[in-house]
């Protein structure tokens, strides 16, 4: 937050919010470059997110992102951490019927994190405005 306030005073722009998932991502990359590495990266991620109020993964640069993504990949996936319905016990689920429910609870997140605001959650989700409101009629969200 330190860092975030200087480089925001730096560029004269507001200082912006950090969503749970950006702040999750930086703590996951390993930083093989140290502090100059973070500074440059949330430099980067201030740009990236011009008049943007709130830094989201996207933000980051791909290969923060693809490192994090193959490091969690690579780690094995305890019980406890596993998604639901796996997660509380019992048999484990249909793939079909557990992707499905992934997608559900992938798209409520989605709308909790960008509210009312379609036009965001296409950007977040990187799907096309007419694939997101076919999702969201499927799931009953819309």
């Amino acid at each position: 937050m330190h860092l975030m306030a200087k480089i925001s005073g730096q560029q004269e722009e507001g200082t912006k919010g950090l969503s749970p998932e950006f702040l999750e991502m930086l703590m996951a990359y390993n930083w093989p470059g140290n502090v100059r590495e973070l500074v440059n990266t949330l430099e980067r991620a201030m740009a990236a997110a011009y008049n943007e109020p709130v830094l989201i993964p996207q933000h980051l640069p791909p290969h923060i992102r693809i490192q994090v993504a193959q490091n969690a990949v690579k780690k094995p996936l305890s019980v406890q951490e596993a998604p639901a319905p796996y997660k509380f016990g019992g048999e484990l689920p249909n793939l079909r019927d557990y992707l499905e429910e992934m997608k559900g609870q992938y798209l409520k997140r989605l709308l909790a994190v960008a509210g009312k605001d379609l036009r965001k959650a296409c950007r977040i989700s990187g799907m096309s405005r007419s694939s997101l409101y076919a999702h969201l009629k499927k799931y009953k969200l819309l």
